[in-house]
């Protein structure tokens, strides 16, 4: 029973308890914002296959990285957002 994960009887919520990236409070269903830089359309993209072994946004390097801030609900991200 040690290190099972939170689990509601209706299963909409599974899952580790997040922190805040504004107020600092645990949840376990946190809104997510993802920040991806602009990409130049004259770059010249890798082509796409099927069977190739894909990477995850977040292990992206360079100017290709993303960022992604976990926050307890869209109000608090809009406060954030709204201080900017």
């Amino acid at each position: 029973m040690k290190n099972k994960p939170f689990t509601k009887r209706n299963g909409h919520t599974t899952g580790k308890k997040v922190k805040c990236h504004h107020c600092g409070k645990f949840t376990y269903s946190p809104y997510r914002h993802t920040t991806v830089p602009p990409h130049n359309m004259y770059m010249d993209p890798k082509p796409y296959v099927k069977k190739a072994e894909k990477t995850n946004r977040v292990d992206l390097i360079g100017n290709l990285k993303v960022t992604v801030n976990n926050y307890c609900n869209v109000e608090c991200w809009q406060e954030v957002r709204s201080r900017k």
